[in-house]
């Protein structure tokens, strides 16, 4: 993939459908350099990458959220001890529980999409009105 040509540089929002290698290491080094040279990249929605959170903070240096989608195939609300590590308020996790295609209307039409619902949860952190350590996910039913 030619990541020169013009279209590239205008992405912000990114979700990759796959899953992300776990850990640091090799496996891990060309998506860390892939997303680093998105030069406009603000918004990355992935699955299981929590331990990854920090290395994709420091490569990707425009990164204003970061979304952890999780389905059906762990516990919900996450762990706290798989998220001690994710210190970071533009880190959010979010439960997959809806159609994809259904959200992505509701988005392209200016509704509460998963990106707007994260960037909003986002802004709350940051006001104080959630610890950025405590808590780190959204939840069906949050008011947002």
């Amino acid at each position: 993939m030619n990541l020169c040509r013009p279209m590239f540089t205008l992405v912000t929002h990114l979700h990759l459908f796959d899953f992300m290698p776990i850990g640091s290491g090799p496996k891990m080094v060309p998506w860390l350099s892939f997303l680093a040279s998105l030069p406009s990249l603000t918004h990355l929605a992935v699955i299981a990458a929590v331990r990854e959170a920090s290395e994709l903070f420091a490569s990707c240096k425009k990164l204003e959220v970061l979304v952890n989608l999780h389905g059906s195939w762990g516990p919900f609300p996450p762990d706290n001890q798989d998220l001690t590590s994710v210190d970071d308020a533009r880190f959010v996790y979010i439960r997959v529980d809806w159609e994809y295609a259904d959200d992505w209307v509701i988005g392209v039409n200016g509704g509460m999409d998963f990106w707007a619902r994260a960037d909003a949860f986002v802004a709350m952190k940051r006001r104080g009105e959630i610890k950025p350590s405590s808590r780190c996910w959204i939840q069906a039913e949050d008011r947002i």
